[in-house]
């Protein structure tokens, strides 16, 4: 996947943080893709590390997992998704440079 292919594919990820909190199927979907296709970029083991986490926490935030194990607050898990998106983003940018 070229940069601006996953630039875009991060912005939409971001997108998709405020079809939440709750049961999404669509944006679920759609976010689940959106990992498979950078997924299929990322040859270190620590994109896959970020790509996993990112996806567990849209599995949560969208699916019917209930998010609301992490705290009252919907905001501290929305914040923590935002988080690894952004550490996906920085993940994937860097290549196989490592950690964040």
């Amino acid at each position: 996947m070229q940069a601006a292919d996953a630039g875009r594919a991060i912005t939409r990820l971001q997108e998709l943080v405020n079809s939440g909190p709750g049961e999404n199927t669509e944006a679920l979907h759609e976010a689940l893709a959106i990992l498979v296709s950078l997924g299929s970029s990322a040859a270190t083991g620590y994109q896959s590390e970020k790509l996993a986490a990112t996806k567990g926490s849209f599995e949560t935030w969208l699916g019917i997992r209930e998010w609301q194990a992490f705290g009252e607050d919907h905001k501290i898990f929305r914040a923590q998704l935002l988080l690894d998106i952004e550490k996906l983003r920085k993940a994937l940018a860097r290549g196989a440079s490592g950690q964040d």
